[in-house]
This record gives C-alpha cells, structure tokens and sequence, in this order.
C-alpha cells in the first residue's frame, strides 16, 4: 500500500490535510541534524511521507515489532527532549511514548539503519560482523575502481550506502521487515538496462563485483535487490559517469565537402562543438574519390554535401552547405544506432567470455 500511494502522488503536493507539512519538516529537519544524517531532496521527501504513513498505521493500531537497539534508544531520548517532543505532539496531536516514536522510525531501528561513516566505525569496534563488511566492501570497491581504472574518490560514502541498503534488503529477503520500510527503494530494472546499453563493461564489472561480495558476506539477495544496489554505487560514486564516458570509444567521422577544404573544416569545427567530444571528426584529403576509395575509408561515418548513391554501404548523413540542427538530429541518430551496435557486440562478447 504505501509504495502505491507513494507512485501516484505528486512530490510537490503535500496529501495530508490534518496534518501541517511546516511542523513535520520541522520535527524531521532537527531529527535528521541531530542524529548527523545526510538527506537530499528525494531521501528527504521519501522519508518524510514515511514518517507519515507510520503514523497513520500506528494511529490505525497497526503495530509491528520493533527490535531494541541502542540506536533506538538514541533516537528516543533525542525525541523525547523539549522542544521537539512539544512540535511532535502539536503536529501529530499524540503523546510522545517510546512506542511512538519507535512505530514512526521503525524501518530505520529494524533494519540497523547507521547515519553517517563516523557511527559506522563506532558499531565495527563493537560488532566483528560489521568490521568484516567494511573489510570485504572496501576490497571490493577498490578492486572494481582499479578494473575501471576510475578512482573513487568519496569511498568512506559509498561504503556507508551500500552498507545500509544491503542490510536492509537482507532483512526483507528474510521477512524481517514490514514490506513498509520497502519505501527507502524503488525498483532499478529500467536504469539497469540503460546503464548495460551505455556502459556494458562497467555495468558487468558491477555486477560481477557486487555477487562476489555477497557471497563473501554470506548475503542473499534477489535480481531487484541486486539491481537496486548496483544504482546506489553507480549513483553514489562521484565523477563516475564523465570517466566512463571519457573511456567510451570515441565514434569516427569523415567529412567531404564538394565545396573547399575550409568548408570541410568548418563541418569539423561544428561537429567538434555540437558533440562535445564524443566524435573524432578528420577530413578528406584526397585529390580523387572513386568507389574503391570509398570502401577504404575506416570512419564509423561519413558526412557529405552530395549523395554517395550506391558506392558506399557504411553510414552517411547528407548535409547541404551548413549543418543545420535538423542534420545534426539525424546526424546524432546515426551516431545513436552505431553505438547501439558496439554495444551489442562488446555485450555479447562479454557473455562469451563468461
């Protein structure tokens, strides 16, 4: 149920109307300082409905079982204080009681749900468990950085991340949580298939590094589960997606103009500007162009101010004097489908291999 409500409202409607969204964000802003978390806009909507949405369950007398930690009784005795226990109970209109507040946070209390790096090394100290996840996750993270050859350079995050989401979808995998906590992620299958079409070597690398992980955890988790971290890390590591486009096999273009050599350049010049870097354009510079010249050309396309007819099956885009943004559409395209191509070539070449 609440992952339905939370699909079909609108982020920025607010669909509580006896309750003041100003005292929430409120409660929710101070709790969230307090306990040193890092929310942006889209954790902190999510979390915010959440809270909500327990509340209306709890008030429903819809309780679940809430283990006791002391991350539980941290969260309570930060609630319990004035004057947040005063905004808590104007904005909900309830007594602030243990319960209360465990019902409203019990995704985070159940799923051991860590704020920041700095608790995460606390808890390792204490638990040999969690010492042992770090261990194998910082392994892990730097053998895939040294694979891609791309540093990561906010790994201390990325570690707390995934460090949360595997254990919570652990948790769920073995019905240890109310489907309810299930909020705190959505479904990545669409981002996954995207990623496997830009990026197949990284995307396969990924996936290959997060199952050696869980078996070396002892973790189990479904296709979604998998996916869904896979997301975390690809989103998570800063500078990651500029470097695997900077690695990307550049797409190779040739111009020929009827008109001049500066002609040709000044295609060039455009292409070079328009694609930002992701073509590698050069220029005819041949006297004579026959049919047997044209099959000798390497480029993935050719650009032209005249049709080659039937001389040349390699793809080509016809242009009259200068690129308009209707060439440079169709243009974009074919350069679109050639990648689409590689793609799929170096993706089967890769389930071959494996």
């Amino acid at each position: 149920m609440v992952i339905t409500f939370m699909n079909v409202i609108l982020l920025l409607e607010w669909p509580f109307d006896s309750i003041n969204q100003t005292l929430v964000e409120k409660l929710l802003t101070t709790v969230v300082r307090l306990l040193h978390m890092n929310l942006d806009y889209a954790d902190y909507t999510r979390v915010k409905h959440w809270i909500i949405v327990a509340y209306f369950r709890a008030k429903n007398l819809h309780h679940v079982t809430v283990r006791q930690t002391a991350f539980a009784d941290k969260i309570y005795s930060i609630v319990s204080k004035q004057p947040i226990k005063l905004i808590m109970e104007k904005t909900l209109k309830i007594k602030v009681t243990k319960d209360i507040v465990e019902q409203l946070l019990a995704g985070f209390i159940n799923s051991n749900f860590i704020p920041n790096y700095e608790s995460l090394e606390e808890s390792s100290l204490e638990d040999q468990k969690i010492r042992n996840s770090i261990t194998i996750l910082d392994q892990s993270l730097a053998e895939l950085s040294e694979i891609m050859n791309i540093p990561l350079l906010n790994k201390e995050d990325i570690i707390l991340d995934l460090y949360n989401i595997v254990n919570l979808l652990g948790l769920l995998n073995k019905g240890k949580l109310n489907s309810a906590s299930s909020i705190l992620f959505s479904q990545k299958k669409l981002f996954v298939q995207q990623m496997k079409q830009e990026f197949p070597e990284y995307t396969s690398a990924t996936f290959d590094m997060i199952d050696e992980t869980l078996d070396r955890t002892n973790t189990y988790l479904n296709r979604k589960g998998k996916n869904e971290v896979f997301y975390i890390l690809t989103i998570g590591w800063k500078g990651l997606i500029p470097a695997l486009i900077d690695q990307e096999e550049k797409t190779t273009v040739m111009v020929i103009s009827r008109y001049d050599q500066e002609h040709a350049e000044m295609i060039q010049d455009v292409m070079n500007q328009h694609f930002h870097g992701t073509v590698s354009v050069e220029l005819y510079d041949k006297m004579q162009l026959t049919p047997h010249l044209l099959e000798g050309i390497e480029q993935d396309l050719i650009i032209t101010t005249f049709s080659l007819g039937t001389y040349s099956d390699k793809p080509s885009v016809v242009i009259n004097s200068y690129p308009t943004k209707k060439d440079l559409r169709r243009i974009q395209e074919k350069i679109d489908t050639i990648k689409l191509n590689k793609s799929t070539n170096k993706l089967d070449e890769l389930l071959i291999q494996s």
